[in-house]
């Protein structure tokens, strides 16, 4: 007979091992973390954690899925309340505040780790993609409204506020850090309108 599951309960203990796994790679990187210490911290035995992810890749690549789920819902409302630059600016409030999680910085230094790793690889481009279109799109309103500058194109802008962005969390997960608001400061100060 077919065991009956709770999907409220699944998605609770799910929830649960996914929570565990973030701080483990973020304390221990993706090679140091086993998944008995994963099972350890999330209080599972293994046959729980295999019964949800087969193997440490795929608990890896679900939290960078739920974080890109979480980012696409984050674009969307950020979207739907701003445009042009100020929706950039707001993008880049919401990253500075992600980097100040004590986790942050070791879990970047985790899935840098583990880039090698094809899936995961796949899972930070897919990522990347969402965040490079939403700066794109959100930089061409603002070009149309003249609220940036015009001696380089919107794509080279966009690239740009990407790679400031991108190194902001790489450097983060160094141990760099920044002042309150200055992610916020550069990346206006990079698309400020030229005289």
């Amino acid at each position: 007979m077919a065991r009956t599951v709770n999907p409220a309960h699944h998605e609770r203990r799910r929830s649960i091992i996914l929570g565990a796994a973030y701080r483990r790679f973020a304390q221990a990187g993706f090679d140091r973390t086993s998944t008995a210490s994963i099972c350890r911290a999330a209080g599972i035995s293994s046959g729980t954690f295999f019964h949800y992810f087969p193997t440490k890749i795929d608990v890896l690549v679900a939290i960078l899925m739920a974080d890109a789920a979480t980012g696409s819902e984050r674009l969307a409302r950020i979207s739907s309340t701003k445009q042009g630059l100020s929706a950039v600016l707001d993008y880049a409030a919401e990253l500075e505040a992600e980097m100040a999680d004590e986790h942050f910085a070791g879990f970047v230094a985790a899935v840098v780790g583990a880039m090698h790793l094809p899936e995961v690889a796949t899972a930070v481009r897919a990522d990347s993609a969402g965040t490079s279109r939403f700066i794109h799109d959100r930089l061409g309103e603002a070009a149309l409204r003249k609220e940036i500058r015009t001696d380089v194109s919107v794509e080279s802008l966009a690239t740009w506020v990407g790679w400031l962005l991108d190194g902001s969390s790489q450097g983060a997960a160094g141990g760099m850090t920044t002042a309150p608001g200055g992610l916020v400061s550069a990346v206006s100060a990079l698309c400020a309108a030229r005289p």
